[in-house]
């Protein structure tokens, strides 16, 4: 991983993950996608997933990134609120 990179989120729910990399994408941010293992213990944290996404952007573009992670929070939230 290049020193210029920066972590944006964690997400386990992948259908969720494309969702927020379209939306880079379509912005025009560079990102890197990461899966790590969850510790038997942190699991919980987690929705018992054994795998968890982080997502990556350039430390430059990390503001915008930011107000497309909190848009894409925002769409979720009213998504849940609707159902």
């Amino acid at each position: 991983m290049d020193n210029h990179e920066v972590e944006l989120t964690k997400i386990v729910n992948t259908e969720d993950k494309d969702k927020l990399i379209s939306m880079l994408v379509k912005a025009r941010i560079s990102y890197l996608e990461k899966w790590e293992r969850v510790s038997f213990f942190k699991r919980r944290e987690y929705n018992g997933q054994k795998e968890v996404c982080v997502i990556y952007v350039n430390e430059n573009q990390k503001e915008q990134a930011d107000d497309i992670y909190n848009s894409f929070m925002g769409i979720k939230k009213n998504s849940v609120q609707e159902d």
